[in-house]
């Protein structure tokens, strides 16, 4: 559920302002996206492009974190009449916004983490409708949706394996001497010894 007012107290709860700001940042630069910089006033009006909002979510796709995993669960449960666009996609994690300009033209935008074939997709979409309606623009983010879903095999994808650690080597052992030649290199060091006392005793 779309909250402003929930929205608002996480930001506040963050430091507020430049903290807010900085903090923000520095999670979207932990995600990839080093190029955008929130608004420490109003940062509902920051600009975050299409391409960086696809960089960050395909980033948090993949992201073991707590704090990535509880997002993602969160982007899997929106209610009903906020489902639109990306919500006809079956098992797709995504959220959505909107807003007026100060035309009180609509922009509806989305991104989503859109599963196929046990492969990912990252999406983000924008619209500004002809009319600047809302309503217009979820039934834009539809269409867009539905053709995304014919095309969805022609997609770029990719999964979220780990690479697994490489096998640490086994040490080799080392030899120890078998009863056997341990007898013989005593009984041949006796004959030695053996051999030179006789020779001193002969002379």
């Amino acid at each position: 559920l779309s909250d402003n007012d929930a929205a608002r107290a996480l930001w506040d709860s963050l430091g507020g302002n430049s903290a807010s700001a900085n903090a923000v940042d520095a999670v979207l630069g932990r995600f990839g996206d080093r190029r955008t910089f929130f608004r420490p006033v109003h940062p509902g009006l920051s600009t975050w492009s299409l391409a960086e909002q696809v960089r960050f979510t395909s980033k948090l796709a993949c992201a073991s974190s707590f704090g990535a995993t509880r997002v993602r669960s969160l982007m899997h449960h929106i209610v009903s009449w906020e489902s639109w666009g990306l919500g006809n996609w079956p098992g797709a994690a995504f959220k959505g916004g909107w807003g007026p300009d100060a035309r009180g033209r609509y922009t509806v935008r989305q991104v989503g983490i859109l599963p196929y074939n046990g492969r990912w997709t990252a999406v983000a979409i924008a619209v500004i409708p002809p009319d600047g309606s809302f309503s217009a623009g979820t039934a834009e983010l539809n269409r867009i949706t539905s053709w995304l879903w014919r095309h969805r095999a022609q997609l770029p994808s990719f999964t979220c394996s780990v690479p697994k650690p490489a096998p640490r080597p086994t040490p080799s052992p080392s030899p120890t001497p078998t009863p056997s030649a341990t007898a013989s290199t005593s009984s041949s060091t006796t004959r030695s010894e053996e051999r030179r006392v006789g020779k001193e005793c002969r002379s």
